[in-house]
This record gives structure tokens, C-alpha cells and sequence, in this order.
């Protein structure tokens, strides 16, 4: 026999005064149902539909020669139609937050690479310590490590450190393999892999970018860099921190560094939104490299990530940085500059994780009158990130919507 609820007090429901259980089983499974739709579907449809109708109507005043850009071409060939969407033109530096949110405009070589060409006879002897703290990475490692070992800065003057804490599978055993064979295949000057004795940071690879845990997680990132420049640092005149989930930089990124020659500087870090072969488009993945512009009172009133700033030149100053990719002169951390590990924040313009890390290495690198820098075009590209999970489905109509 069915069990029934019997429902009263309300005479409009009485034709509903009794329900099966199976029923409303399906009713609760239906709901349930239209939440995921909403939550997982609809809502990141609609998301990527305004950022990519965002990134129409930006690309068109381009193509009429309105504000920001002056035209865009598209190179056809016989077997693709669109090779690939170029701006032919250096975008200006927004005097407000990016209308384009995160998409950055794939400039033409001709255009991007003057500000990257060095000196054909200029050399360098200075010495670097590229250090990369590492955690759960055993499935990045070697991919990483190739990336490395495509470095054309002379090997024998390149130390690389990894510094290992809290991963839950075989990275350390993977990372002290590749770092023995960066040494004996690659003739680096010194490798190894330091076992960081440090403990905390419950976020993972899922919750890391959660606000509720940013403090936690950029505190204890911050004593893991500090303790690992403390046992790699030496004689080094340079120290390079990379990431171990960027996945694909300049051979010469050294050297791109070195004739910047600026105390704290920063690669931009993109990560790729959309790539069908033929149509490509990237965004920002860092995020924390950014200049920050401030009102009367010294509250921010908004950021420009450093991907905007091309119009200024090879380099352009900046507030905050991210360590994706950064290069601080040794010295600098000789005299004291360190990751803060409590929130550094001498202006009281930012909310609190942002004075820990590298961001709040910047605010303390220009408290000590050291100049900080992000490269514009010097870009770098992180791996996809599943954290950061993308709307392929628009991509592609926008990519019809462009071709007509």
C-alpha cells in the first residue's frame, strides 16, 4: 500500500491533499535537477555569452577605427578559411577596468616582437637560481622539466631548485628524478629537490582559489618561498621563480629578464580560453600582477591587469605582482625583501590576502625603494587550469558569428 502525506490547512491544494511518495520522490529529483542546469549550464552560458558579445563589440569599434584600436584582419588560407583572429594595433592603456574582462588580443608578431628583440651581440655571464615550489605536481613535473631544459641561457650558470611540502602522492620521487637528469643531461649547474619542513594549507587543487581560504594558502605559500630561497640561494645574481603548471615560456626568457634589468619583475601569464587549431583566444591567468589606481582617500578604485599596459613600452610599472613567473634581482632579497607571511599592507587600499605572497612582496619590494615591473609582452602561458573550466560551445559560435 502507497504511503500518502495527508496536506491540510490549505483549501486552494486540496485536489493535492494527497500525494504519493514515488511523486513527490520525482518532484524533489526534478528540482534538484533544475538547480544543476542552472548552477553548471545556464548560468556559465550565459557568462561566456556576455564576455564574448563584450569581445564583438570591443573588436568592432577596432575595425572602425574607434577609441581603443584601429582594425583587425583575418589571413585566410585554402584549407582553413580563418587561420587566426589578429589585432593589427597595440591596444591603449584603459582608463578604467578592461571592457573585455579577461580575453587578451592576440597582436601581430610584427608588432609584438620589436619589443622583445635583444642586441645580437650582447651577452650575459650573471647567474641564476630558477627555484619552484612544488606540491601533488607528479603529473606536471616532466613536462615542466622539458620546458626547463629548452632554456638557452647557458646551462652552467643556471642552478634550479624544487621545494617539495605536503603532496599526497610521488612527488618527490618524480621531482628528484627530473632534477638528476636536468644535471646530467642538461649539464645545469646545480639541481635538487629540498623536502620543505613546514606543515598547514588544507586547501587543494579544487579550493585553492576560494577566498575563505586565501589567507591560509597564501600564508603558508609564502613561508614555503622564503624557507626554499633560504637553503637554494648562494652566489646567485638572480632568482627565478616559476611555477610548475606553466606550460610553455621563451626559450630566452633569461635573457628577456636580464636586459630589463629592473629589481622585481614579472612575465604576463595567459592560459588559453579557446583554441580550435585555425581560431585562438587567451585570457589572464594571473591576475594578481596589476597596477592599481587609487581615489582621494587612498581606497582602490580599480585594477589593470599588466597585459593592458603594452602601450607603455617593453616595461611598465606596476603595484602587485604574481610569482607564475618572477625574477627578483638576489641582492633585493639579501637586503630583506621576503614573501610576507602576515599581510603587508602599508596603504590599507587592498583586501587582506593581498598583502601576503607576492603580492604583498611588491608592496614591500616599493616600501624599500625597489623598483617593480611587469613585461607586457613578455608572454607566458600556464596550462589549462580545470579550476578555470570554459564555454567551448560559445567559442564556436563565435567563431561562426566572425567568419560571415
Amino acid at each position: 500500500m502507497a504511503t500518502v502525506f495527508q496536506l491540510r490547512g490549505f483549501p486552494f491544494l486540496k485536489k493535492y491533499m494527497r500525494l504519493n511518495i514515488f511523486k513527490l520522490i520525482q518532484l524533489v529529483f526534478l528540482i534538484l535537477c533544475s538547480i544543476f542546469l542552472l548552477r553548471w549550464i545556464v548560468f556559465p552560458l550565459l557568462y561566456e555569452l556576455v564576455i564574448n558579445f563584450v569581445y564583438i563589440f570591443v573588436m568592432q569599434r577596432c575595425a572602425n577605427g574607434d577609441l581603443m584600436w584601429r582594425h583587425i584582419s583575418s589571413e585566410y588560407t585554402e584549407s582553413k578559411r580563418i587561420k587566426e583572429v589578429i589585432l593589427h594595433c597595440i591596444p591603449a592603456v584603459p582608463e578604467k577596468q578592461s571592457p573585455i574582462g579577461w580575453i587578451v588580443p592576440v597582436l601581430e608578431p610584427s608588432l609584438s616582437e620589436p619589443y622583445l628583440q635583444l642586441p645580437v651581440n650582447q651577452t650575459f655571464k650573471e647567474h641564476v637560481v630558477i627555484l619552484s615550489p612544488l606540491r601533488d605536481a607528479s603529473k606536471r613535473i616532466k613536462h615542466f622539466s622539458e620546458q626547463l631544459s629548452k632554456i638557452n641561457y647557458p646551462h652552467q650558470l643556471v642552478s634550479i631548485y624544487f621545494g617539495e611540502e605536503g603532496s599526497t602522492d610521488d612527488t618527490l620521487e618524480v621531482a628528484t628524478q627530473m632534477a638528476t637528469k636536468l644535471k646530467q643531461d642538461y649539464g645545469f649547474r646545480n639541481t635538487k629537490v629540498f623536502k620543505l619542513p613546514i606543515k598547514g594549507n588544507s586547501s587543494n587543487r579544487k579550493t585553492r582559489h576560494f577566498p575563505s581560504k586565501q589567507i591560509e594558502r597564501r600564508s603558508h605559500l609564502a613561508k614555503a618561498r622564503n624557507l626554499l630561497t633560504k637553503f637554494a640561494l648562494k652566489d646567485e645574481e638572480w632568482v627565478l621563480w616559476i611555477d610548475s603548471d606553466v606550460g610553455q615560456f621563451r626559450p630566452d626568457i633569461i635573457q628577456q629578464f636580464l636586459f630589463s634589468n629592473k629589481d622585481v619583475m614579472v612575465a604576463s601569464a595567459l592560459v588559453s580560453k579557446v583554441d580550435l587549431g585555425y581560431f585562438k583566444t587567451y585570457g589572464v591567468f594571473d591576475r594578481n600582477t596589476r597596477r592599481l589606481h587609487t581615489e582621494d582617500g587612498g581606497r582602490s578604485q580599480y585594477s589593470t591587469y599588466v597585459n593592458d599596459l603594452k602601450a607603455e613600452g617593453r616595461e611598465a610599472k606596476v603595484d602587485l605582482v604574481g610569482a607564475c613567473m618572477l625574477m627578483i634581482k638576489a641582492d633585493c632579497l639579501r637586503k630583506g625583501l621576503v614573501f610576507p607571511e602576515e599581510p603587508y599592507m602599508p596603504n590599507g587600499v587592498m583586501v587582506e590576502f593581498e598583502g601576503l605572497e607576492s603580492e604583498g612582496l611588491a608592496q614591500l619590494a616599493k616600501g624599500m625603494g625597489f623598483e617593480v615591473y611587469g613585461l607586457p609582452f613578455l608572454e607566458i602561458y600556464h596550462q589549462y587550469d580545470p579550476d578555470r573550466k570554459e564555454n567551448w560551445i560559445l567559442n564556436f559560435l563565435y567563431l561562426i558569428y566572425i567568419s560571415q
